[in-house]
Parts: structure tokens; sequence; C-alpha cells
């Protein structure tokens, strides 16, 4: 079977998180530690936004309640907003973007990941690249997060895709290890040159 669909992870691969945006204010806010901040908007509230289960505002409402901070809305997303950063080295030749351009027009290209609407926006602002992609495959659509394997079959249904056609990049082991399970060819994202030689060895560049 010819692979036909690369599927991108999001953050850590095309953009970046850089949690302490919003984990260092809001430990300013709270009195609490970073640690103890990151482990609450990492944990279910955080989760079920990924999830799709509510939306920004009730997010808002949720975190800050659980926190116990008072901070407005448009000052909370705009934290919330400013964990996605784009690294300039993504950009340059033999970064992830050359890569992406390569590879774009000969096969079908997907963003896979585990992402909110306030990101996913963030990330096309700072990286209007990102629209080139042929389609994305976002948990808070699907309604299932990376490494459940769910995630990716509801993703190849909603491409049309068998998994052995498919080749999927992300820079968590364990994300890559479920994509792995159901047959899709799965390549762990350390550098630019390593993926590079990852997809020549696949014939893909």
């Amino acid at each position: 079977m010819s692979l036909t669909t690369v599927i991108f992870d999001l953050g850590g691969v095309l953009v970046q998180t850089r949690w302490d945006g919003v984990t260092r204010p809001l430990s300013e806010l709270s009195g609490l530690t970073s640690e103890r901040v990151m482990q609450a908007v990492t944990g279910e509230v955080g989760y079920q936004f990924m999830l799709g289960r509510f939306d920004a505002a009730e997010f808002h409402r949720r975190l800050t309640g659980q926190l116990r901070v008072e901070i407005d809305a448009d000052d909370f997303f705009a934290l919330w907003r400013g964990v996605i950063a784009v690294d300039d080295d993504s950009s340059r030749p033999g970064g992830v973007y050359d890569i992406v351009t390569r590879l774009r027009g000969r096969y079908r290209l997907a963003i896979g990941s585990n992402t909110d609407e306030l990101h996913y926006a963030r990330g096309l602002e700072l990286q209007p690249s990102l629209e080139d992609f042929d389609d994305v495959l976002l948990s808070y659509e699907l309604g299932r997060c990376k490494p459940d394997p769910q995630f990716f079959v509801l993703g190849l249904r909603k491409l049309g895709v068998q998994a052995g056609e498919s080749v999927f990049i992300d820079d968590r082991p364990d994300n890559v290890a479920a994509a792995s399970s159901l047959g899709i060819t799965g390549l762990h994202f350390t550098s630019a040159a390593r993926l590079e030689a990852d997809l020549t060895s696949l014939g893909l560049l």
C-alpha cells in the first residue's frame, strides 16, 4: 500500500508551546507555585477544553475558579494564546516548513493535534502556512485526544484513508506508539534534520 498522507502534530513540531507564559502570571495572581498552576492548566479542566466539551468562556470560568484568581476574560485569553510561539528556525532552509513545502502537492498533508480553539487560532495567526495544509484533525473537533487510538481512528475516517497509507509525525513517543499500533507509519520528531532523514528513508523526499 502506497503512502499518500502525511499527518503533522502541531505543538512541538509545527509550532512551539511555552507554558511559562501562562503559568508564571497565574502563579503571581494566585500565590501558587508555577508547578501547581501547570498541574491545573494541563489537568482535567484543560483536558476537557481540548476535547471541545465547553467553550472558551466556560474554560475561563472553570480554570480561574479552580485557581481562585480574578482576571478579566480577555486578559486571560491573551495569556492563554501566548503559550503558542513560532521558532524562527522552523522556517529556515532545511527547517520543518521547508520540508512541508517539499511534500506539498505530492502528498495529502494534515495537522493532527491535541489543541483547543484558542491555541489553534493563535497558531494560524503566527504561522499562516498552517492554512496550506489540506486537512486538520483537531482534538476539540474530534472529541478525542492522543494517545487515545480513537483519535486516529476518527481522524483517518475523516480523511478517508487507510492506516497503511498514512505517516504520522509527533514529538511525543506515546502518541507515535499509539499511531503505530494501528498500522500508521509513526515518526518520532526530534529535529528537522532527523525528520528529513526519516522521510527520505520512506521515499517521500
